[in-house]
C-alpha cells in the first residue's frame, strides 16, 4: 500500500481538481491579488493532501484498513465539510470527499501482506475486504528496524513519486489561474 507521501499527492489532487471556485460567492465573483490566490492554493493543496492521509489515522487504534477505509467514511466527510462551508457547500463537499476516497483507491491499487488483506471499501453496505488483482502500489513495511526496509521504501517512494507527482503537478497548474483571477 502507498506510503503517506503517496497519499497526500493523490488527496491534494483530487481535492484540487474538484474544488469549487474559491473567487465565486453568493455575492459575485471576488478577485484575488496574486500573493493571497498563491497561498490560498498551497493551503488547499496542504490541506487536500492531510485528507488524503487521514484514513490511516486508524493505525492508532489497531483497526487498519477497516471502517476509515471505505466509501461510507469518504460519504462522511463530504457531509461534515458540507455543514463546515456554507457558502460554497457543494463543490467544497465534493473535493473533501474526493481527497479522502484517493487514499481508498490507493490502498485498493495496492499489495497487501497482511491479513487482513484488502480494505473494507465498502462499509457500511458490507464488512467484506477488496483487494484489486492490479498491484500498482507495492506492499510498505511499517518495521524501520528490519532489514530492507530503507531500499524497499525507497523504491516505493520512487515509484509514486513517478506516477502521482506528475498528476499533481498538472491539476496545480491547471487550476492556478482560477486560485489567482
Amino acid at each position: 500500500m502507498p506510503s503517506p507521501f503517496g497519499h497526500a499527492l493523490a488527496g491534494m489532487a483530487a481535492g484540487i481538481a474538484l474544488a469549487a471556485e474559491p473567487s465565486s460567492s453568493p455575492d459575485g465573483p471576488r478577485r484575488s491579488t496574486t500573493t493571497s490566490g498563491t497561498v490560498r492554493l498551497a493551503s488547499d493543496a496542504l490541506f487536500f493532501g492531510l485528507l488524503g492521509m487521514a484514513p490511516d489515522l486508524d493505525l492508532l487504534v489497531g483497526r487498519h484498513s477497516q471502517e476509515t477505509h471505505s466509501l461510507g467514511a469518504a460519504c462522511v466527510v463530504s457531509l461534515v465539510a458540507a455543514s463546515l462551508r456554507p457558502t460554497d457547500r457543494a463543490g467544497r463537499a465534493l473535493a473533501c470527499g474526493a481527497a479522502y476516497a484517493s487514499h481508498i483507491l490507493l490502498d485498493w491499487l495496492g499489495s497487501d501482506t497482511t491479513p487482513p488483506i484488502g480494505i473494507m471499501a465498502l462499509w457500511p453496505w458490507s464488512r467484506r475486504f477488496f483487494q484489486s488483482s492490479a498491484f500498482v502500489f507495492p506492499a510498505v513495511s511499517r518495521e524501520w528496524a528490519s532489514p530492507g526496509f530503507w531500499p524497499a521504501i525507497e523504491a516505493a517512494l520512487v515509484r509514486e513519486a513517478m506516477l502521482l507527482a506528475p498528476l499533481a503537478l498538472i491539476v496545480l497548474w491547471r487550476r492556478r489561474r482560477r486560485y489567482v483571477a
